[in-house]
């Protein structure tokens, strides 16, 4: 016959056994009854876990990044010289549901070079709405350098991307992950006259 009784530490014993509660303050280890009720909530937990940290659909950051093909050129002394612009993602946007989507930018356009047919360079990348859809990873734009004779400093042209966010379509077409890595690129027109 079992009895309660108090050990030397205080702890109180009743049947002999001590109950789960009593088993966790103690640092115990919890009765063993069959199946363990705790590995579906572990398992369940983890599953949430790994969701949040990218193994779920369109949880990955899908990523742009700006290039450009040289960072300088010589600017000559006639005609045009062509350099390319490169904005790539990290991943293709795919398709929801049969429909294409798209990674929206938009292009900006600094520095102390003077752009427009009679000046110092051309760019044929739209300032809003530029697209890379479906299974493409790349847009390429182009940079066009205007020779001439005059005599000048060396001057730049600062190109930077940005993300759109406004969108003619439905959100789902246009992953709300994006983010923009190198978003500034600089290319320097080497006065040669």
């Amino acid at each position: 016959m079992y009895t309660s009784m108090k050990s030397l530490t205080g702890a109180a014993f009743s049947q002999g056994r001590q109950s789960f509660s009593e088993k966790l303050r103690s640092g115990g280890e919890p009765p063993r009854s069959g199946r363990s009720r705790g590995v579906p909530a572990l398992l369940a937990l983890a599953l949430l876990t790994l969701s949040f940290v990218g193994f779920a659909p369109d949880v990955v950051a899908q990523q742009l990044n700006l290039s450009i093909e040289e960072a300088s050129g010589d600017e000559g002394d006639s005609g045009n010289t062509n350099y390319e612009v490169t904005v790539t993602a990290s991943q293709a946007p795919g398709y929801t549901d049969g429909a294409e989507r798209y990674f929206r930018f938009d292009y900006s356009l600094d520095g102390d070079a003077t752009r427009g047919d009679n000046n110092d360079y051309k760019f044929n990348g739209r300032t809003t709405g530029n697209e890379i859809g479906g299974n493409a990873t790349t847009h390429t734009s182009k940079l066009t350098i205007i020779g001439d004779e005059t005599e000048e400093d060396d001057e730049d042209v600062v190109i930077k991307i940005k993300r759109n966010d406004v969108h003619k379509f439905g959100l789902d077409r246009y992953p709300n992950t994006l983010s923009v890595g190198t978003s500034t690129v600089t290319f320097t027109i080497k006065n040669d006259d």
